[in-house]
């Protein structure tokens, strides 16, 4: 992989690609959602001590040099639903902030150019 190491999630289908990836199929035993969970980390801490001049890359090499403890399926699969759920509740978050934010700036608007007068 080049550029930013961040593990993505994808749900098969058309998809357009920039930069080359790289592909991690889990096998039995390792929960995809988990593992994209867990790779977080350790990929943030590999793009931080890998040096370059333009471009970091990231090999197959480096992917193979983690090692972790796994726990056993059903745990992962509780794991990353508890993650998932926070993230879901996190983009709802976020969009309420940027809802919000979007009717304050229009009311600022409203009260500057005088069409609202607070009394």
């Amino acid at each position: 992989m080049d550029g930013d190491f961040l593990p993505c999630r994808w749900n098969k289908g058309f998809a357009l690609l920039n930069q080359r990836v790289g592909r991690i199929l889990p096998n039995a035993g390792l929960q995809g959602a988990f593992a994209y969970y867990h790779l977080i980390k350790p990929l943030k801490k590999i793009e931080i001590v890998t040096s370059s001049t333009t471009v970091k890359h990231l090999s197959h090499g480096d992917i193979e040099d983690i090692e972790c403890r796994m726990p056993e399926l059903a745990e992962q699969t509780a794991i990353a639903e508890v993650l998932s759920d926070m993230d879901a509740e996190l983009v709802a978050l976020e969009q309420r902030r940027a809802k919000t934010r979007a009717l304050k700036q229009g009311m600022m608007q409203e009260l500057l150019t005088g069409r609202i007068r607070l009394v």
